[in-house]
């Protein structure tokens, strides 16, 4: 072995890399203790974005539908001579 190493049983290692972890969601806010909670977090931040993804697609459709009736209507006044008799 070289200078420096550590040598750490299999166990040791795995509760190392746990306590890591554990320790690295704690300080992005997440409760290990509770798995089931953080699960309920990741589907509600889920279905946000979902909900927001189809907002987004239902506006720019409702934008889309928007201009094709504006220049449809304007050729339409055009065409029929604006009411103007």
């Amino acid at each position: 072995m070289s200078e420096g190493s550590v040598t750490l049983t299999e166990k040791q290692l795995h509760n190392l890399v746990k306590e890591t972890v554990n320790e690295t969601l704690l300080t992005l806010g997440m409760n290990t203790n509770d798995p089931i909670e953080v699960q309920k977090d990741f589907q509600y931040i889920r279905e946000f974005r979902v909900g927001a993804t189809a907002v987004k697609r239902r506006g720019v459709m409702t934008l889309v539908s928007l201009l094709v009736t504006a220049i449809a209507g304007l050729i339409w006044v055009s065409v029929t001579g604006g009411g103007n008799n």
